[in-house]
């Protein structure tokens, strides 16, 4: 009786990135959100629900809690951990779940009807929501999750969608004038504290002129 009115009165909460600095959660479990991005935090009920906004990335490491499953909501999938430390990144379209330590359960709806992933360590999970198909593949999470120490790294990745997430932690907006060069592939890594830096390395490797606008 008493855990049950305990879990009642855990409030909801939505959290948002300030700094880059894990959030405790109310079970113990800690939550690491990307520049910019929000999510909405529910322990009021059985389960731990966190669920991403658009446009946000989050890695947890999860409190065991067996009787209590974690489940992160990002769009049409649902991940569900018991006690583990896994990524889980929401954009447009497309989430992507990288798994540190542990394992993971997916679900999501799938061509025939909803689908079923198991990802244990070292594995990565990309879901296209339109497709609605997942492509499965190994990973060294100490690269794919250098975010968390200010390091976007990229590899052969349309430019567009790395200057979408520079824009994320750049005090400056970055605009792209020309859609051919939105198309080009960048291979390499972006430090967050030297943003200004990279854009005018991009000069020296690629056929493009970067100008501050002053706005």
């Amino acid at each position: 009786g008493y855990q049950q009115w305990s879990r009642r009165t855990e409030a909801r909460q939505t959290i948002a990135a300030v700094k880059q600095e894990p959030t405790l959660l109310p079970d113990g479990s800690s939550l690491l959100l990307s520049a910019k991005a929000a999510a909405d935090v529910d322990f009021t009920g059985v389960n731990r629900n966190v669920a991403l906004r658009p446009g946000a990335e989050a890695y947890i490491k999860v409190h065991h809690d067996k009787a209590r499953p974690f489940i992160v909501h990002a769009g049409a999938l649902t991940v569900t951990a018991v006690g583990t430390a896994f990524d889980v990144r929401r954009d447009a379209g497309r989430v992507t779940v990288t798994v540190e330590e542990g394992a993971v359960q997916l679900v999501a709806p799938g061509p025939n009807g909803p689908t079923r992933w198991r990802a244990a360590a070292g594995v990565r999970v990309a879901y296209s929501e339109d497709s609605r198909t997942a492509v499965v593949s190994n990973v060294d999470p100490n690269v794919a999750l250098r975010w968390r120490y200010g390091e976007l790294a990229y590899d052969d990745t349309p430019l567009e969608a790395v200057i979408a997430d520079v824009n994320r932690y750049s005090t400056a907006h970055v605009v792209v004038r020309d859609p051919e060069v939105e198309r080009l592939r960048f291979t390499g890594t972006v430090f967050v504290v030297s943003i200004c830096d990279w854009l005018k390395a991009l000069e020296a490797e690629y056929p493009v002129t970067t100008r501050d606008l002053g706005d």
